[in-house]
């Protein structure tokens, strides 16, 4: 019953940030207050993954000079050293293989070129160690949790949606206690996408539960996650949610069940319930909402204009070094000598030292057709693998859980056309979660 008990304890983590966060040095007394979970960590693998899941949910900065460090990075270090003692322990000097080793190896070769003659080597290097880093979380998880049981992976999965709860209601109350007008908690703007993620399992296991007590419960869970995506006034996370929604509706009827047509229709009751209640409780919010969509019909300078500035600068540059890019992790620093607006206050002001803020436009401006490629072949392979795995489903329960772990990685591919950030962060941990937990259900399915 670990996920209860750390759940519990994330919970009184919150009320303790809230008391501290009045004090002169609360940062070191809540780092003072977790660093016995932290040394135990060290010692439980198990311990270590469902920390790791809770900090993919804290979004606030240990410290952000000379660099940045979040408790996501302190913890996967840790995970990395605890993996290291678990396999000493246990005297296992093994390594699994699994379907996804070769993809991977393809696409971290692929980028890995586009370092040549970059014109920033170091920036590119520790780019390329990012991605490193979440890849070798992937392993570890995949290795260390290979013998799990279905019943064990969804105890996981649980734990992912009850810490993501907790961080939409930190959100919420955010909203109620301030004066904004968007508010995102504890884990900052990621929560978008995590919200998604966890609406993803949340309505998967709603619509395939076989019990009163679980679609009580599950609907719940997606009335306060659904208002929170709404509070999130995130517009690609919307597209997100109604993509997988759709994709969800249609692995559904694939498989025939009997109850799922109802199910789907509670989930729109339950979207419209919590726009009315989000209206009730916050009336105001909907004036950034409408703000927000006016910037498409009037095209008013907004995020979407900003966007729409990025994405030229990254067409123009992959179409000045087509083959390998202009190196990884040099838009940021290189945007400006690409686009049209690249000179101007607006451009410099507003988007300038900014990713692409769209995966595919990235890597094919940093990596070229090579990186491109490279990803294509990793993104291909991983649905294949969980599409298979999916088809294979024959219980309830096989099928709730891989249709929640194919549709969160749907998710990640379809975004990727449109925003992401997959590949560093906390998004990047939450890919990597997901896509460790397809891999192992792959080898029990």
């Amino acid at each position: 019953m670990i996920h209860r008990r750390l759940w519990f304890g994330f919970l009184i983590y919150l009320f303790a940030i809230a008391t501290l966060i009045s004090l002169e040095y609360w940062i070191i007394l809540s780092v003072i207050s977790i660093l016995p979970i932290l040394l135990l960590t060290l010692f439980d693998i198990k311990l270590s993954l469902y920390t790791l899941i809770t900090a993919t949910f804290i979004g606030w900065y240990i410290f952000e000079e000379p660099f940045a460090l979040r408790p996501i990075d302190v913890l996967t270090i840790l995970m990395i050293i605890s993996y290291l003692f678990y396999k000493l322990l246990n005297s296992d000097y093994t390594f699994k293989i699994d379907k996804l080793q070769m993809p991977i190896l393809i696409f971290i070769f692929a980028i890995s070129l586009s370092l040549i003659d970059s014109a920033d080597t170091q920036k590119g290097i520790m780019n390329l160690f990012k991605h490193l880093e979440l890849f070798v979380i992937y392993f570890i998880i995949t290795d260390s949790f290979s013998s799990w049981k279905l019943d064990k992976i969804k105890r996981l999965l649980n734990y992912f949606l009850y810490i993501a709860l907790a961080a939409t209601i930190a959100a919420i109350i955010q909203l109620i206690v301030s004066e904004e007008v968007r508010a995102f908690g504890i884990t900052g703007v990621p929560l978008a996408d995590l919200t998604v993620g966890a609406l993803i399992l949340s309505i998967s296991l709603y619509i395939f539960s076989t019990s009163n007590h679980a679609t009580r419960k599950y609907g719940l869970f997606s009335l306060l996650l659904l208002m929170g995506l709404v509070l999130t006034q995130s517009r690609g996370a919307w597209i997100s949610f109604f993509l997988s929604l759709s994709f969800i509706w249609l692995l559904a009827r694939k498989k025939s069940i009997a109850q799922s047509r109802k199910r789907l229709l509670g989930i729109l009751f339950l979207l419209l319930l919590s726009v009315m209640i989000t209206f009730l409780i916050f009336p105001n919010i909907f004036t950034g909402i409408t703000h927000r969509v006016e910037q498409v019909k009037y095209f008013e300078i907004g995020t979407i204009q900003l966007r729409l500035m990025l994405w030229e600068a990254a067409i123009r540059a992959f179409l000045s070094h087509p083959i390998n890019g202009i190196g990884l992790g040099q838009f940021t620093v290189l945007s400006d000598d690409f686009s049209s607006l690249g000179m101007s206050s607006i451009f410099k002001e507003n988007v300038g030292g900014l990713s692409a803020h769209n995966i595919t436009f990235s890597y094919l401006s940093e990596t070229g057709i090579i990186g491109i490629i490279g990803l294509i072949i990793f993104y291909t392979s991983f649905m294949i693998m969980a599409t298979k795995t999916f088809i294979r489903a024959k219980t309830l329960q096989e099928i709730e859980i891989t249709t929640a772990l194919l549709t969160n990685l749907f998710f990640v591919v379809v975004s990727s056309t449109y925003a992401g950030a997959w590949f560093w962060g906390l998004n990047g941990m939450q890919f990597m979660i997901f896509l460790a937990m397809s891999t192992i259900v792959s080898k029990k399915i």
